[in-house]
């Protein structure tokens, strides 16, 4: 399983750039592997996802997304 290049979801991106190992950002997300891998796969993850989680905490405070420049008011549609 992968997503084209720009297509993966956005929580899965900034897990990948804390350095999150691909499983755990899939586990946080709800993701299960594919296949026979995701049967037998049991393990929750849940130390991990806390420690990712936390992580991308600590990134979304010391990189906070800044807020739009401009407003742009659109027109109402004409009837």
């Amino acid at each position: 399983m992968g997503y084209p290049t720009g297509a993966q979801p956005r929580s899965y991106r900034v897990l990948k750039f804390t350095a999150t190992p691909s499983n755990v950002a899939q586990a946080v997300v709800g993701h299960r592997p594919p296949g026979i891998v995701g049967v037998y796969e049991v393990h929750q993850y849940a130390d991990e996802k806390r420690e990712a989680l936390e992580l991308w905490a600590l990134a979304k405070i010391t990189n906070p997304v800044p807020a739009p420049a401009k407003v742009v008011k659109l027109a109402r549609r004409r009837r």
